[in-house]
């Protein structure tokens, strides 16, 4: 018997983007357990556990559909800015203005949860953002716990 999900995502490549950071590596990893999947429960788990302000790391959206568990994480920090103003005419600098913004989004991973033929659950991430596994790996640490039960 062979066994097949219907992965809910699809791929675009968006070339026409004037962002010079939206073409970076994109890592796929699928992990498996021998943890039974409840989508229930994997659901009303992080939707208690949403990321909250002074946080650097958490889950910003939860999507269930019974079949499947979508989350998308966000690793939080600080980005800097510099604007310069240039003379027209003379190309000459006139003046520097820097600041930083504080606590935004600076990198997310997407992880899909479902289950197998055995209904262990499966996990997908998708990380493009140099977020670590630990960290992304930290937050299911009580989720597992109630899985077990």
């Amino acid at each position: 018997m062979t066994f097949e999900t219907n992965l809910p995502f699809k791929w675009e490549h968006d070339t026409a983007s004037p962002n010079i950071n939206a073409h970076t590596k994109l890592s796929i990893v699928r992990y498996e357990s021998q943890y039974s999947f409840d989508s229930t429960k994997i659901s009303q788990y992080f939707r208690r556990k949403l990321l909250k302000s002074g946080h650097d790391f958490g889950c910003i959206d939860v999507k269930d559909n019974q079949k499947s568990v979508h989350l998308l994480f966000a690793r939080m920090g600080d980005k800097r800015h510099v604007g310069a103003k240039f003379h027209s005419e003379t190309k000459e600098y006139l003046s520097r203005n820097a600041f930083k913004i504080k606590d935004i989004i600076v990198s997310t991973t997407h992880v899909d949860h479902f289950p197998n033929e055995e209904n262990k659950l499966i996990l997908l991430v998708f990380n493009g953002g140099n977020i670590q596994k630990e960290v992304l790996f930290s937050q299911y640490r009580h989720l597992v716990v109630s899985l077990i039960n």
